[in-house]
């Protein structure tokens, strides 16, 4: 991102840079739905992949490799090295709060909540090539 510059995404969306402060309040806000935009794009490979893959790690991998073949990933996430990271950090979230609270509710459950960022590490450590 250090490289976009607003004229360049004004410029990619068919409008002049004083029109995107129309639509945002600042230059972070711009970035903050492209972002928004890329993890929405993102996640719904890995659903739809996800959803055609047998369950559990299969599906994880399926999806992994679904979005470093559309370039939403690096293609090294879709090493056995990449794919191995993904399923222990997803491990290690999904069994961390049972170890810790076995009494909680499932509705307090860290998972749904860490899930977004456990994506955008995996995103930051294999990022798209360009």
């Amino acid at each position: 991102m250090a490289g976009l510059s607003l004229s360049e995404v004004a410029r990619r969306i068919g409008l002049r840079r004083p029109s995107l402060y129309k639509s945002f309040p600042s230059k972070l806000a711009v970035y903050d739905a492209l972002f928004a935009r890329a993890a929405s794009e993102v996640l719904a490979v890995f659903r739809s992949t996800a959803a055609d893959a047998a369950p559990g790690l299969p599906a994880l991998t399926a999806a992994v490799k679904a979005a470093a073949d559309r370039a939403q990933l690096h293609p090294a996430a879709a090493t056995d090295e990449g794919e191995a990271l993904l399923s222990l950090l997803f491990v290690g979230m999904v069994t961390q709060q049972p170890a810790n609270e076995p009494d909680a509710a499932t509705s307090r459950a860290a998972s749904p909540v860490l899930a977004p960022q456990l994506l955008h590490m995996s995103t930051r450590t294999y990022p798209p090539q360009e």
